[in-house]
């Protein structure tokens, strides 16, 4: 389904980040790219074909929060941790790097106020892709989209396989769960999926929350069987 480059993976002791290639539909598209103006917007989906998207995969060591507003509403709050904007940052300029030496036209992050690096430009003057990344015009664009970072609200950072959200663990102080699923605060409620990860694996968990719940289930089909 997919490519990914594990260059940077083993940053900040394990918790670095992948570069993937993802699927790319017309809507998730249309979604990640920045709104310069109507006009380049279009542009740029009409294009959608000779687009290759890459993302930076984290394994976040950061956490978030989850509470009740004054409504009784859930209120989700998460802020990147420096170390994992950092990590992010690396695969970034990385992507970039991949885009110019692999003789793509055009580059571009998902910043908000980012206009792109007109690459096609800049082949005509070097005979080797990779001497590009020495190219005055590439050097000072790389510079421009480390220097924006990672603020809030100023570029498109989303997430995916939500993980550890109710971790298991073997003491209460520690964990949402025991280690078999069920809730340290509540008798016969049991959790089963990816949030009882202790923290997040960095890769797709579908087999392992396969595995976790297979293993978690037979354990309450056992309990039950033996309470009748």
């Amino acid at each position: 389904m997919t490519v990914v480059c594990k260059e940077y993976e083993q940053m900040n002791n394990g918790y670095g980040c992948k570069l993937e290639v993802p699927s790319m539909h017309f809507g998730l598209a249309a979604a990640g790219f920045p709104w310069i103006d109507p006009y380049d917007f279009k542009n740029k989906l009409l294009h959608l074909s000779n687009c290759l998207p890459l993302i930076v995969l984290q394994r976040d060591r950061g956490e978030g929060v989850v509470s009740l507003n004054s409504k009784g509403l859930p209120s989700i709050s998460y802020n990147l941790s420096k170390p994992d904007a950092a990590s992010m940052m690396t695969g970034m300029l990385g992507s970039l790097e991949l885009f110019v030496t692999a003789g793509c036209d055009y580059a571009s992050t998902s910043h908000n106020n980012d206009y792109g690096l007109d690459i096609e430009q800049e082949q005509a003057e070097v005979e080797d892709s990779a001497d590009l990344l020495k190219n005055a015009k590439v050097r000072k664009y790389f510079r421009e989209v480390e220097s924006r970072g990672l603020d809030k609200h100023r570029i498109g950072v989303f997430s995916a396989h939500q993980m550890g959200s109710c971790r298991m663990g073997l003491r209460q102080e520690e964990s949402a769960v025991d280690v078999d699923g069920q809730l340290w605060e509540c008798d016969g409620l049991f959790v089963m999926d990816a949030s009882v990860f202790p923290s997040a694996s960095g890769a797709n968990p579908m087999l392992t929350t396969y595995a976790i719940s297979h293993m978690l289930s037979d354990r309450l089909a056992k309990r039950l069987s033996n309470e009748e």
